[in-house]
């Protein structure tokens, strides 16, 4: 069974979120405030969870580091991961997310995978995970998944775990007219990928609609995704 939900950069309003629940969205992208997505830019969402959960949304809890290029690309390191994870549990703790939640990390789509974007990914996984409160996830693009996915199995049995990973949630870039959220499984899509990826836990399929309307309110730019689960996160 397959789950529908968006995300977008800003915080839509609390009147779109309560109109377009189950319109068909379930669940919703939860933007913590990072080094590379913060208020400076954006519409917060952090201090909106408990509302949102008395609506009835899940969540995909995300927290958009360091990247490969622009924001942040001069700083990736083992131990900028490390602090950046500490970052990210103290924000998730803003909004009292409860133990488990998996936190997942955005990388932006890049050329290849950096051996510094790898030391980056891996110091963050490990702090998350020293830390035992919330679980590691990542946000990839699905050409960087693989190694990004290998990368991170080889932190997860560094410390101790050797059968562990992270969970994924996978942009299929470009998306095409193959992805409809109302019926599309994340299994689906991994059979549309140019090289199948049997491990995500969430798609985005399509990117930047300029706008949607549900239950008589419209909004814009959305993504489109699906996940195994209504709250991908445990939020």
């Amino acid at each position: 069974m397959a789950f529908p939900g968006f995300d977008t950069a800003s915080y839509p309003g609390d009147e779109v979120m309560d109109k377009w629940f189950g319109n068909p969205y379930v669940f919703t992208g939860y933007y913590l405030e990072a080094p590379c997505h913060n208020a400076n830019s954006f519409k917060p969402w952090q201090g909106h969870m408990a509302d949102l959960k008395q609506i009835g949304w899940g969540f995909v809890v995300v927290y958009v580091g360091r990247q490969a290029t622009g924001c942040g690309s001069s700083l990736l390191s083992r131990a900028q991961g490390l602090s950046d994870a500490v970052d990210a549990i103290g924000k998730a703790q803003i909004d009292s997310m409860p133990n488990s939640t998996t936190l997942f990390l955005d990388i932006e789509v890049m050329p290849s995978v950096s051996p510094a974007m790898i030391d980056y990914m891996q110091g963050w996984i490990a702090g998350i995970l020293h830390d035992g409160k919330y679980a590691p996830g990542i946000y990839a693009a699905y050409k960087n998944a693989t190694t990004l996915f290998n990368a991170a199995q080889q932190e997860f049995a560094s410390q101790g775990l050797p059968n562990g990973a992270p969970a994924f949630w996978i942009v299929r870039e470009p998306g095409g007219s193959v992805f409809d959220v109302n019926t599309i499984s994340p299994q689906d899509l991994a059979n549309f990928s140019t090289t199948p990826i049997s491990f995500a836990n969430v798609w985005q399929g399509k990117l930047d609609i300029d706008s949607e309307t549900h239950n008589g309110l419209e909004f814009g730019p959305v993504d489109q995704n699906v996940a195994d689960t209504s709250n991908p996160s445990g939020a």
